[in-house]
């Protein structure tokens, strides 16, 4: 999935942010699919970028998520 992402960087303060991620998604701990993200996305666009993906509506299937944990800047887990 590759979205471009219109949002504040959270790099901050002189930190390289430059290019692009590869993201685990998880789904109750088990991985999913990947998604790429610029790398100085902030956390919240993150978590929504995640649950906008194709593979996750269809697995969450109209049930709302419980949580969404990221993992530093290698995975986000949604949990149902």
């Amino acid at each position: 999935m590759n979205m471009e992402i219109k949002s504040t960087s959270c790099c901050g303060q002189g930190k390289k942010c430059d290019g692009v991620l590869t993201i685990t998604i998880q789904v109750n701990g088990k991985a999913v699919g990947t998604m790429q993200v610029p790398a100085g996305i902030c956390n919240e666009p993150l978590k929504a970028l995640a649950l906008e993906d194709k593979r996750i509506l269809e697995l969450l299937n109209d049930r709302a998520e419980k949580d969404v944990i990221l993992s530093g800047r290698e995975s986000v887990n949604i949990i149902f």
